[in-house]
């Protein structure tokens, strides 16, 4: 067996065996290092440890920790009920209105906070209730809360959007058709608007489709005054949102400055002003920050010693053989890495996945003349329907958490939020102006791509 086949294995196995995905990284990759043949004593018994720590050594990622910490400070501070507020006050008048609500509240809060399970928790704790009472089905409350939840992970701000900036830079395509990527953290957040849009309102779509069909409730119209009643309250949240992208994309901040100023806005804004944030409540608020983290920056490192195996390997030429065995069409190749992401999702948590998938895809689809941000985005929409499907789906366990139904009785709900996922995905897919519009409008932020000589 190649030292790939054994690491894959061993990978296998413990993933049967339960072991958190981290450990069976680390432990399948040193599996795989130690299977790779050695002849003229090239290799060190410390080179993976370095390849590890050289994973998580990158200044882009000090950010990662602060919007994870301002994310949790916003989430108890008030700022979800006032953009439900907000979002109530504009769409809340149609007919399924509080549905339209719970799109748009994840829209904005998506922008807000960067996390599809924050989501999930801060806006779904505040509507399954309210739609309930309003006369909504559990299940459907609970399928659309769960679904837009996954906006937040294209919208940016995204932590996963910026890991995937930080493993796509320096990749190099199997031929040399590019010779060096270099991936910006403010072109990402940038591609990552109008697809967010866009699914939010392919979202809305069903939702005014099945509200229609089932006659659900819609509030009245209070008037422009409301709106802007509304917007006053939600203003120190928009503002942390135009702190963090108006930062970046100017370049007066980085974004570990950005992200560290909305930390700073949000222990403000939830302690001194909303006054819904006690003081003492910080410190675990903090706490449950750091031991996400760790998590986090472990799984970089433990995918940065896979990392190194698939390139010694060479498995990106592999890859490229059959997919190019399989077809030379680039429409046909997209379809074949849309299924194979789909698949894959379901079963692989959204950072582990974006940390392993994108050193092994983004060279093969560069191939085919897919543009590393446009990959980037195809990736990250495929793996946020994996959020919502069985058997891991972080967004659809905490939805269930909350509404307390039954994982079997939400498939069927869950169905047509599907399709519309699978819609934005295909669009996002093959219309590549929905993603690379905004980056190429902006001139000077779009990603160096040098040709190789």
């Amino acid at each position: 067996m190649t030292p790939f086949a054994w690491m894959c294995l061993v990978f296998v196995v413990l993933l049967l065996m339960r072991m958190p995905v981290a450990f069976a990284i680390v432990i399948a990759s040193f599996v795989g290092y130690a299977a790779i043949p050695d002849p003229f004593g090239a290799k060190t018994s410390y080179g993976l440890l370095t390849d590890m720590t050289g994973g998580v050594h990158k200044i882009a990622l000090v950010a990662i920790p602060f919007f994870i910490l301002a994310g949790r400070l916003m989430g108890s501070g008030g700022i979800a009920r006032r953009l439900i507020a907000l979002s109530n006050a504009l769409v809340g008048w149609i007919r399924g209105g509080t549905g339209y609500v719970n799109v748009l509240t994840s829209m904005f809060f998506g922008g807000v906070s960067g996390s599809a399970v924050a989501d999930v928790s801060s806006v779904g704790s505040i509507l399954i209730p309210l739609m309930k009472e309003e006369g909504y089905d559990l299940e459907f409350s609970t399928a659309v809360t769960v679904s837009s939840s996954t906006i937040g992970l294209i919208i940016p701000p995204s932590n996963v959007m910026i890991l995937f900036a930080v493993v796509a830079g320096g990749t190099q395509a199997v031929s040399g058709a590019y010779k060096h990527v270099d991936l910006g953290i403010g072109t990402m957040f940038l591609a990552g608007m109008l697809p967010g849009i866009m699914t939010g309102l392919i979202l809305m779509l069903a939702v005014g489709i099945l509200s229609g069909l089932r006659g659900y409730p819609k509030g009245s119209w209070r008037g422009i005054a409301h709106v802007l009643a509304c917007a006053g309250r939600a203003i120190f949240a928009l503002v942390v949102v135009a702190i963090i992208l108006g930062g970046i994309l100017f370049g007066f901040l980085t974004a570990a400055d950005s992200a560290a100023v909305a930390v700073v806005v949000a222990l403000v804004v939830g302690v001194l002003i909303y006054r819904e944030l006690p003081i003492r409540q910080v410190p675990g608020i903090v706490r449950e920050a750091v031991v996400t983290t760790g998590g986090v920056f472990f799984l970089i490192a433990a995918s940065n010693a896979m990392k190194f195996v698939f390139l010694d390997q060479g498995i990106d030429q592999v890859l490229l053989d059959v997919s190019q065995s399989l077809t030379t069409n680039r429409v046909v190749f997209l379809l074949i890495l849309n299924v194979v992401l789909l698949i894959f999702g379901t079963f692989m948590d959204m950072t582990p996945a974006v940390l392993i998938f994108t050193p092994l895809f983004l060279p093969v689809a560069v191939e085919y003349g897919v543009h590393p941000i446009h990959f980037g985005i195809i990736l990250l929409v495929n793996l946020c329907i994996g959020l919502c499907t069985p058997p891991v789906g972080n967004c659809l366990f905490v939805g269930c958490g909350l509404s307390k139904v039954p994982l079997i009785k939400m498939i069927r709900p869950m169905l047509p939020f599907y399709a519309a996922m699978l819609l934005a995905l295909l669009a996002v897919t093959y219309f590549e102006p929905v993603t690379m519009w905004l980056p190429d409008a902006w001139g000077g932020w779009f990603p160096q791509v040098t040709a190789a000589p």
